[in-house]
Parts: C-alpha cells; structure tokens; sequence
C-alpha cells in the first residue's frame, strides 16, 4: 500500500510523499518544513480554512496539525471536517502542540487524533514519529 501512498499523496517523477501541516505560526512552520523537506513534500496551510482547502484539492499520507490555530477554526475542528472527507478516513493524523497538562493528550486522542506530539520538538523526534505512521499505512 506504501506504493499507492508514493503515487497518490506526492510527487510521483521523485517519489516523494506529501504531508499537510497546517500551522499558523511562519518560523514554526518554516523550522518543520526544513526538518521535513529531505523526505517529504511540505505544503503548509497557516490557518484552518487554507489548510482545508489544500487537503481538498491535493492527497496527503500524512497531516501534522497544530491545535491552537489562532483566529478561526482550531485544530480540533479541522480534524472533524477532514474526517468527514473519505480520501482522509485512513491518513493519520498527528496533533503538534504546546499543550502539555495533564488531560491534553487524552483529549487529543479522544478528539480522534492518531498521536500527538508536544513542542518544542527535534527534527529526529518528529520525523520518527511521522515515519512510524507511514509503516503502519
């Protein structure tokens, strides 16, 4: 299925597979996408509503979502519109967040998140968990 993954969600003449993040903070992410770029092809949605309109018009393995989003939808809301998209049913999800009390992972979870990571995060932290995921697809 990672073949399908390669073909559908990237770009398929480098075979590089394609995540959404969708942060609203630029430095974050810019500092994310240079984590990512030697393995991925980044397409960043700086607030809820762009990040929905790239998701709808382009496939993704994977979305990397921050939860407070600033003005307009947060991202907890933005993961219920995604699945409620079918091409999203199966793309996990991960919460990136500086939300760290006690309570916020499992509620995270709960929402329907598939994990969560918690910021300030390191290149490796991020690209172990993300590459986790895309083994389980």
């Amino acid at each position: 299925m990672n073949d399908e993954i390669n073909k559908t969600a990237g770009d398929e003449k480098n075979n590089i597979r394609s995540i959404l993040l969708i942060e609203d903070d630029a430095i974050n992410a810019s500092v994310i996408q240079r984590f990512l770029r030697n393995d991925f092809k980044v397409d960043i949605g700086f607030n809820g509503l762009k990040g929905l309109e790239l998701a709808e018009a382009n496939s993704y393995c994977l979305v990397l979502l921050d939860i407070n989003l600033g003005r307009g939808i947060n991202g907890i809301e933005v993961l219920h519109h995604l699945k409620k998209n079918e091409k999203f049913l199966n793309v996990p999800m991960i919460a990136s967040t500086a939300y760290t009390m006690k309570g916020d992972k499992e509620r995270l979870f709960e929402a329907g998140f598939d994990d969560y990571i918690s910021k300030p995060y390191t290149m490796d932290e991020i690209l172990i968990k993300i590459k986790e995921h895309l083994k389980q697809i």
